[in-house]
């Protein structure tokens, strides 16, 4: 069981987990690369810790506004953080993010009408 916890440890940098994670966000950095700077992205559900963990969290020409129903730590400049929810970002203008960003937050709602309005504030509010 140890063995198994240890794969899935997030916060271990030797960790399975952490390796697969790095190696997806190795695409996600192959897109931010083919746009034009600055980049907005909107994370939602997203922390800075987990940007940390990417190593990505020293991007200048990149900012990251972080949404979520949770209070967030936000110690760096290009990280700020709005407290919201995925269903409803009545506060975002149209088409105002450059990149929409949201890992593991669709699940965690409880029913196929919130997962839609999830994905229609999604396509709303991001360009990509």
């Amino acid at each position: 069981m140890r063995f198994l916890r240890f794969l899935a440890d997030t916060y271990n940098n030797s960790s399975l987990s952490n390796f697969m994670r790095k190696k997806r966000f190795y695409f996600f950095r192959e897109l931010l690369n083919s746009l034009e700077k600055p980049i907005k992205i909107l994370d939602v559900g997203g922390t800075q810790k987990f940007w940390e963990m990417a190593e990505f969290y020293s991007e200048g020409d990149v900012k990251i506004t972080l949404l979520n129903i949770e209070e967030q730590l936000v110690t760096l400049p290009n990280f700020n953080y709005i407290k919201g929810s995925a269903t409803n970002m009545k506060f975002f203008e149209d088409k105002s993010y450059d990149v929409f960003f949201s890992n593991s937050v669709i699940e965690h709602l409880t029913s196929f009408s919130e997962q839609a309005k999830m994905s229609g504030e999604i396509l709303r509010v991001g360009k990509r």
